[in-house]
């Protein structure tokens, strides 16, 4: 029988918060599975374990940077959606998060129990929710990148497993030989690569090998024996 429960990660330091989040969770009417960590390196151990649908993700965590778990779970399971609940707003720090595919955040001031609960029910039915706050950083940030002025920091966050892919693709491996290279399934190498042409603003092959050599991912004098680059 298929397993249709919605498995969810809490991350927050905060006893309080977490119980507050637990409980709020458990009165949903709907099939939430959830498990907790207290710090950004409990959370990357479960991540790397198993799949989660949902990740409700604190920011200011000790051991581990929260900016540092989203990318370890964009790079492990790109099909999990991102919820961040924090205080932290730096514009900068927001717009990476942005870039690298969180799809939610909500400020700790704004997350009351019907606030939050909205955000996820949103999220889970694949749209994206923005505290008040947040909303201007996301509408700057959609005008930097359509007119090209996104910064380099935020345009260029590829994880290492995308360095990865974007190289085994431009030594001409498909798709299916770097799931089988990388242990991991066809369909998460197709939405690494999607999501890869995305940041790059890529359309082809072509767009992906120039950006691996400007980037040093591939070294034309030694994958392929090319001594100049025009």
């Amino acid at each position: 029988m298929e397993d249709k429960s919605i498995k969810t990660l809490i991350v927050e330091d905060h006893p309080m918060m977490r119980k507050s989040i637990k409980l709020m969770l458990d009165g949903m009417k709907m099939p939430i599975v959830y498990d907790e960590a207290c710090d950004g390196l409990e959370a990357s151990i479960l991540i790397k374990e198993k799949f989660y649908d949902l990740v409700l993700l604190d920011l200011r965590l000790p051991k581990l940077r929260g900016t540092d778990v989203a990318k370890i779970i964009v790079e492990e399971h790109p099909k999990t959606k991102i919820l961040v609940v924090s205080d932290y707003d730096v514009e900068q720090e927001v717009a990476m998060l942005m870039n690298l595919g969180v799809v939610g955040y909500l400020m700790k001031s704004d997350a009351d129990d019907d606030t939050l609960l909205m955000a996820i029910k949103l999220i889970l039915d694949g749209n994206k929710y923005f505290s008040k706050g947040i909303v201007n950083i996301w509408d700057d940030f959609l005008e930097n990148k359509s007119k090209g002025k996104v910064t380099r920091d935020v345009k260029e966050i590829i994880t290492s497993r995308e360095r990865d892919i974007i190289r085994y693709v431009c030594l001409g491996n498909t798709s299916e030989q770097i799931a089988a290279k990388l242990f991991i399934e066809v369909s998460t190498v197709k939405t690494h690569r999607n999501n890869i042409m995305k940041k790059i603003n890529g359309k082809s092959v072509i767009d992906l090998f120039i950006y691996a050599v400007q980037h040093h991912i591939i070294n034309l004098k030694d994958d392929f024996g090319i001594s100049e680059y025009n």
